[in-house]
């Protein structure tokens, strides 16, 4: 808003009195526009702000001070573990009983020969790592007639 001067008041000139009448309609625009935002406001005062924009939040926050619930993360790693455990245990059995088996039956050979009276018998433990071959059975059996 602009004060006119004594001298423009005093003396108008047409160019002073298209300024004074050129700032009266600025003047009532600004007037104009601030009546039509006051009524926008006061009239959409109940109804969200920026609703053009749509809401996003993170998934995650990383500056929440809720604690991080992972028991379920711990009882799966846990079950796991124990799983991992059952697993190598019941390997280390397996591999203790076929070591025991294997010596039961060494102890068999041992005493098949001494009841057989003949130490020298084609029969030797390795005979019993490998598979079953019919054909070398037969031939074994050969030799021991």
């Amino acid at each position: 808003f602009r004060i006119p001067s004594y001298d423009e008041i005093v003396n108008p000139t047409a160019d002073v009195v298209v300024a004074a009448a050129a700032a009266d309609d600025d003047d009532d625009d600004e007037e104009f526009e601030k009546a039509e935002e006051f009524e926008r406001k006061f009239n959409f005062r109940f109804q969200e702000p920026d609703t053009e924009f749509l809401k996003r939040y993170p998934r995650t926050i990383d500056d929440s001070v809720r604690r991080k619930d992972d028991r379920r993360k711990l009882k799966r790693a846990e079950k796991k573990q124990r799983k991992e455990f059952e697993r190598k245990q019941k390997l280390e059995e397996i591999k203790r009983l076929k070591n025991l088996k294997k010596k039961e039956i060494f102890d068999k050979m041992k005493r098949l020969k001494v009841v057989a009276g003949d130490e020298d018998l084609p029969v030797n433990i390795d005979d019993l790592d490998a598979d079953f071959d019919p054909k070398e059975y037969d031939r074994r059996m050969q030799v021991i007639k």
